[in-house]
């Protein structure tokens, strides 16, 4: 029995890590400089990984020997299934599918460990220690964001104002946001289930506004767009609980002040600007001093009239401007055609190297008369736009993906395929399912996704369990159309379990077990 509670106490511990995800680990052991060691640093966070999902795989295999559970576990292990088919058919038809190989097994522990502590809170009804514990995870490193969020004023702070000077500040940034997200459940459905708070209640609201500071703070817009996204559901979702209205009105008073009124100007002297870049790789001639005037002389005779020279060669076209003749498929093209001449041992995709070859490469390039300025300016330019700003770099993604959609519309190219093109997903959900599976299937899983929604909305009315899962999903919803892949653990998780709770809650087996594993008001 002693083993039994200390195991139940220690899978209850876990619950909350696999929703914070790796984030929170970085957030803990950034002060002590682990950072900087990065073996180290990727070692603790992957075995901890490993070993939570684990953990909690292991107390989930006891549910199997209750008959009335088999059900929820074989649909739940549905997921985990088709992600590892995915990824599957990425390495059978990839040409380099070993780069997918470290986030396939680190996102499918995510994802095992999300499952599994989803089962333990329906089927042993943990919802309150899951949130309990997510509570002590935020007391934890309270310390840590508020010392940053404090430092991030001063003049000393050798970080840029879009970075808290924590590693890796967007996924810090979502952390937080889960942070909040259950925070706000755990004063809303336990503390006050009467309408009165109690010292823990205050608690979550303080630590609530400290994190929801953190988020505009950080520069993630998608993040900050989310807690917004948040702010509005949540008069939807609780509106009997009246006090737990003020969560809301402190994300919007967080994003208003620390994203406009309290957000320090950005120092210019921290970056330096794309003209500085420019001048220091292309210096102008220098003007010559003025000579001193000469006595005229004597007008000469006319010379004879020459014949007209030759026509010279027709110059280069003028390069593009605004947006969208930037983001043209004929302006593509050609930077793709510089990128290549500037660094001819480019054997992937020439796009995903804009960057590094304007700032590194380019320059040498054009010394040594391999492209010439006009085109050395074209890629400037593409490069300059891409690194301006977040919203320019996925205009660029999103216009890729749409053109790859047009090349196979119905069918797709294949599992991972914008990944494996471009290096990176298109920050959008559905434009990567039409680019990897086709128009059909984005049309499938989004009729799929509505029908559900709609059908646990209904369910949801009198279950505030299944309420608080769906605010968890809905504050995602800017992100999936923002900076989310279709790959991601939580997207797999937070869609597909939606579909599996439908299944299984419509089925007749279950139809009494909906009030059973229902958190209700009181």
């Amino acid at each position: 029995m002693k083993q039994s509670s200390r195991f139940d106490r220690l899978t209850s511990a876990l619950l909350p890590l696999p929703f914070l995800g790796t984030p929170w680990w970085n957030m803990l052991l950034f002060p002590l400089g682990i950072q900087e060691i990065e073996p180290l640093r990727k070692a603790v966070i992957y075995s901890v990984t490993i070993l939570t999902a684990a953990v909690l795989f292991f107390k989930v295999l006891t549910f199997w020997k209750e008959k009335a559970s088999r059900k929820l576990l074989l649909l739940t292990a549905t997921l985990p299934i088709a992600f590892g088919l995915f990824y599957l058919l990425a390495f059978l038809s990839l040409e380099h599918p070993a780069k997918f190989l470290v986030p396939a097994v680190t996102d499918g522990c995510s994802m095992v460990a999300c499952c599994s502590a989803l089962l333990i809170v329906i089927l042993e009804k943990r919802a309150e220690e899951l949130l309990r514990c997510g509570r002590v995870y935020a007391v934890i490193t309270a310390p840590i964001i508020l010392y940053y969020c404090i430092r991030f004023y001063l003049p000393s702070a050798d970080y840029y104002s879009n970075n808290l000077g924590v590693l890796s500040y967007m996924p810090l940034a979502y952390c937080s946001l889960t942070i909040c997200i259950l925070l706000f459940l755990d004063a809303a459905l336990f503390p006050c289930p009467r309408g009165k708070w109690g010292a823990a209640a205050w608690v979550d609201f303080f630590l609530f506004v400290l994190y929801a500071a953190a988020i505009p703070l950080s520069g993630t817009r998608g993040a900050a767009l989310c807690l917004l996204f948040f702010s509005l559901l949540l008069p939807f979702f609780f509106w009997k609980e009246k006090k737990a209205l003020c969560f809301p009105a402190a994300a919007l008073c967080a994003i208003l002040l620390f994203s406009t009124v309290l957000a320090p100007a950005q120092d210019s002297n921290r970056m330096t600007s794309m003209e500085e870049t420019v001048s220091t790789i292309v210096k102008p001639t220098e003007p010559t001093e003025p000579t001193e005037p000469t006595e005229p002389t004597e007008p000469t005779e006319p010379a004879e009239p020459t014949e007209p020279a030759a026509p010279t060669e027709p110059t280069e076209p003028e390069k593009p401007s605004g947006i969208w003749g930037l983001l043209s498929y004929e302006n593509m093209d050609a930077v793709a055609e510089i990128v290549q001449k500037a660094d001819p041992s480019i054997s992937d995709n020439p796009l995903n190297h804009i960057s590094e070859t304007a700032y590194g490469i380019a320059p040498l390039a054009l010394e040594r008369g391999d492209i010439t300025e006009a085109e050395y300016a074209r890629l400037m330019d593409m490069a300059e736009y891409l690194t301006r700003s977040s919203w320019g770099g996925r205009l660029f993604l999103w216009i890729c993906a749409v053109r790859a959609i047009q090349a196979a519309p119905l069918t797709g190219h294949g599992a991972l395929y914008y990944q494996d093109q471009y290096g990176t997903y298109p920050h959008n959900y559905f434009l990567e399912i039409a680019t990897d599976f086709g128009l059909i299937a984005m049309c499938a899983v989004l009729a799929l996704g509505l029908y559900t929604f709609i059908q646990l909305i209904r369910r949801s009315q009198n279950d505030m369990l299944l309420k608080a899962w769906l605010l968890y999903v809905f504050t995602s919803l800017p992100r999936y159309m923002l900076s989310t892949s279709m790959y991601a653990a939580s997207a797999f998780v937070q869609m597909g379990f939606c579909v599996v709770l439908l299944i299984y809650l419509k089925s007749p087996r279950s139809a009494g077990r909906e009030t059973a594993h229902a958190l209700k008001n009181a």
